[in-house]
């Protein structure tokens, strides 16, 4: 009899220890799943981060695109015609986002912006993507402008050009010192002879408006 009890009582204190063992998985397993719960809400959490940001993001893009391509083709349809325009395309590239400056002609791609129309488009579109970069920072209102249409061809094209510094001027309160040609100087408020010779002298000419 003694035999049995104690084989009853081996028995009894394996299952307890078992149920023991039991136990502690029941909650390793119950806390193993809260902190899966809690990582799952994480990714969630994340995954719904990155996709207010990536939307964020893409509106920027299409911001930029629009204000920067936007003026760009207003420049180059107020000097030379309607018939070009001029957009910004993101691209991703090597792991990080790049912009492309496409120029259009009649609805056809040009390659090279800088060699078009002897080189003239691109001196219109650098000078639009310049005052687009500012608009965005806004930071010192005052540009340094070194012939900055020399490229530009074609009977009163120069002047266009100009003018359209002019109006830029007045309507985004910009300063702009311009090194040019006097006869393209008409539109500015102040103008500044050098003159070259044995006394070396400036001449400071005002305009009205």
């Amino acid at each position: 009899m003694d035999k049995y009890e104690g084989f009853l009582e081996d028995i009894q204190e394996k299952i307890a220890k078992k149920k023991g063992a039991r136990d502690i998985l029941i909650q390793q397993l119950a806390t193993y799943k809260k902190k899966r719960k809690k990582l799952k809400n994480k990714i969630l959490a994340l995954e719904r981060g990155r996709e207010v940001v990536q939307e964020a993001a893409d509106e920027t893009q299409k911001e930029l695109e629009y204000r920067i391509g936007g003026l760009a083709t207003l420049a180059l349809q107020s000097i030379f015609d309607d018939r070009y325009s001029c957009s910004i395309q993101f691209v991703p590239r090597r792991g990080k986002m790049e912009a492309d400056i496409l120029l259009e002609k009649d609805g056809l791609i040009m390659d090279d912006i800088m060699e078009s129309s002897g080189g003239g488009i691109g001196d219109v579109v650098s000078f639009a993507l310049r005052i687009s970069l500012w608009s965005m920072k806004k930071n010192r209102p005052v540009f340094l402008l070194d012939e900055p249409f020399i490229r530009v061809k074609g009977e009163g094209k120069q002047e266009k050009c100009y003018a359209l510094l002019k109006q830029l001027s007045n309507e985004l309160g910009i300063q702009m010192i311009i090194i040019g040609e006097e006869a393209l100087m008409y539109p500015c408020d102040k103008e500044i002879k050098i003159v070259e010779g044995k006394n070396t002298k400036s001449i400071l000419v005002r305009r009205a408006g």
